[in-house]
């Protein structure tokens, strides 16, 4: 007979991907601060728009910025991607709110936006299916290459990517609980 797998969740991709820098990037947001909640418009229940983030303290070598926002607290898939961005320009240190979800952006010029766990592209929003308090982990990583991935990408093919082209890693959790009916 088989052993029951573990109901633990996957790592999230910040745990899976060693930084040669030890020095972390700090992750902010205008919209919401660490370890609170993430305003109801940045949620698919509200008007599902991206919230601002920002980031410092980027090695020297950093050629480009991936961002992964996951929610380990979601049952299936563990952890639930909410949103995949790569190739973003080293010399930027943030990203507005309400970014477009297309796989290509305009602007920042090079973005590329990867698979969410929904199957679409760009930012999706909390959308928790019960009423436990979700984690959502904004990850920026700065790398030493941009990645030559096409539009699209899923979580697998962006973290094999990274692989050993990882400088620095920064998270910002953020909170949600599904608003009562």
């Amino acid at each position: 007979m088989a052993a029951k797998k573990a109901e633990t969740p996957e790592q999230l991709a910040g745990e899976l991907i060693k930084a040669s820098d030890s020095s972390p990037l700090e992750v902010t947001s205008s919209d919401f601060t660490a370890d609170q909640g993430i305003p109801f418009e940045h949620s698919a229940f509200g008007e599902n728009v991206s919230p601002q983030l920002a980031w410092s303290n980027a090695p020297k070598g950093t050629k480009s910025f991936a961002i992964m926002m996951e929610d380990p607290d979601a049952t299936q898939p563990k952890p639930f991607v909410h949103w995949l961005a790569y190739n973003i320009p080293a010399d930027m240190t943030s990203l507005r709110a309400g970014l477009s979800t297309p796989p290509r952006l305009v602007e920042p010029k090079d973005m590329l936006q990867g698979a969410n766990s929904t199957g679409g592209t760009g930012y999706f929003g909390p959308k928790p299916p019960d009423e436990i308090t979700h984690h959502y982990h904004f990850q920026v990583f700065a790398l030493d290459t941009k990645l030559d991935l096409p539009p699209a990408a899923d979580r697998e093919a962006v973290l094999e990517a990274m692989k050993d082209h990882v400088l620095a890693v920064g998270n910002l959790v953020g909170v949600f609980v599904k608003p009562a009916s």
